[in-house]
């Protein structure tokens, strides 16, 4: 597990340290007139190196997945569509003449 911490942080600070190198690199590049291409083989090493030990870091110290658990495996279909917390009781039907129910 300290190997795995270890890794975590040393990719963290090699991407800080990348991200550093480029800032002065363009600085550099500002001071001498030149104009900015892409950053040195050196940083864009030091920023898949850096990656790829936290990504690897991340992966691991994440632990096993756990499996889902269905909330609702114990209920039938019929109970599955009722939900009243939807259910909508100020409509416009209380404007609406009330119904004559048919006399038999």
């Amino acid at each position: 597990m300290a190997i795995v911490n270890l890794a975590a942080i040393v990719g963290f600070l090699m991407l800080m340290h990348a991200a550093y190198g480029t800032v002065e690199h363009r600085a550099h590049l500002k001071l001498h007139d030149l104009a900015f291409g892409y950053p040195p083989l050196t940083v864009l090493l030091e920023v898949l190196v850096g990656t790829f030990a936290c990504l690897w870091a991340g992966l691991q110290l994440t632990g096993e997945p756990l499996p889902i658990k269905s909330a609702m495996s114990d209920q039938h279909v019929e109970q599955m569509e009722f939900r009243p917390d939807f259910i909508n009781l100020n409509t416009r039907c209380r404007a609406l003449p009330p119904k004559k129910l048919s006399g038999k």
